[in-house]
């Protein structure tokens, strides 16, 4: 028998995650850009956003967090 962490426990992990990484990161990424005096466009801001994101997450956070919390996760 394999030991698996309850979903909504990596739900709530997941999201613990996300929400302020999709706060801080739109705003941290405004700011360079203006400290930068560069323009771009909406649909590149976002996509940036979305990377910078998705890499924090999959090679910093995520594997932190469930090293932290695995006597949580697996209990």
């Amino acid at each position: 028998m394999s030991v698996e962490a309850v979903r909504w426990k990596q739900w709530l992990l997941s999201w613990l995650i996300v929400w302020p990484l999709s706060v801080s990161m739109p705003w941290a990424l405004a700011a360079v850009l203006e400290l930068g005096g560069l323009q771009v466009p909406g649909w590149l801001f976002k996509a940036i956003v979305a990377g910078l994101i998705s890499f924090n997450m999959v090679y910093w956070l995520v594997p932190r967090s469930n090293r932290l919390m695995a006597r949580w996760l697996l209990r």
